[in-house]
């Protein structure tokens, strides 16, 4: 059974139907990939326009240095394997579409089905959402600090500060010192079910049961990374639900 620790809803009620932008840059931003430093972006596109109220698009991420990719087989089950945080965005009404920051994490002596799910409750606009980033209906755009997917585990007492090179958000934990493992990340895009949060499509050749593909994101360097559904991958009925790619953005 789930456990839910609070809720965040960003972006609430962001037009579905507005030409999205990127947001204005602040000063200090890293020019080399158009986002603020410490940031990182995230583009999902889907083959046809998407479908905020019939299904959840979840961007799934590896943070421990695992060096494993999440799959949607782990969400079938409930394992929720190699999964630390994620997107969700769905739309509760037509025309709208907001994101859900969601945290996995384990509980000591859990046994088998040991890893729970909380929505941290965390400041105000620190994500920020595009719903149609591209004006066609077939992508968004998230904008985030790394910093918040240093959160504390609600499994484990919260640590204290610790120092930084560069000053978190208003609000955010400090960044810990991680292992040369732990700066490269692993990711996966899915689409839910929204009513069920049964998995119908994923990045990979096989869609929902690949096991085969897996890019690393080097945290610490800047980056613009394209991501594309393999030529013959295996279709899924509705346009809606068809993952065709998306891009990752990224500022030390």
């Amino acid at each position: 059974m789930l456990r839910w620790f609070g809720v965040l809803v960003v972006a609430a009620a962001l037009a579905l139907g507005a030409c999205g932008k990127i947001v204005t840059l602040p000063p200090g931003s890293n020019p080399n990939v158009g986002i603020p430093a410490g940031d990182m972006m995230v583009r999902f596109r889907t083959a046809g326009a998407m479908n905020f109220q019939k299904y959840q698009y979840l961007i799934v991420f590896n943070t421990t240095g695992s060096g494993i990719t999440p799959y949607a087989n782990a969400q079938s089950t409930g394992s929720f394997q190699n999964f630390s945080f994620a997107f969700g965005v769905t739309g509760p009404a037509p025309g709208t579409a907001q994101a859900t920051l969601l945290q996995y994490f384990t509980v000591p002596g859990g046994g088998p089905n040991s890893v729970r799910v909380n929505q941290p409750p965390i400041p105000a606009n620190i994500i920020q959402l595009t719903p149609n980033d591209n004006g066609q209906g077939t992508e968004f755009a998230i904008l985030f600090p790394r910093a918040l997917f240093y959160l504390p585990s609600p499994a484990s007492p919260s640590p204290g500060p610790l120092p930084s090179t560069t000053p978190p958000p208003a609000g955010l934990p400090n960044p810990v010192p991680t292992t040369a493992a732990q700066q490269t990340w692993y990711f996966n895009f899915f689409t839910l079910d929204a009513a069920t949060q049964a998995p119908i499509d994923a990045l990979g050749a096989t869609g929902i049961s690949d096991t085969s593909f897996s890019q690393g994101l080097l945290t610490t360097a800047s980056f613009d990374q394209q991501i594309f559904k393999p030529s013959g991958a295996d279709q899924v009925a509705d346009p809606a639900a068809f993952i065709s790619g998306g891009e990752i953005i990224n500022a030390p």
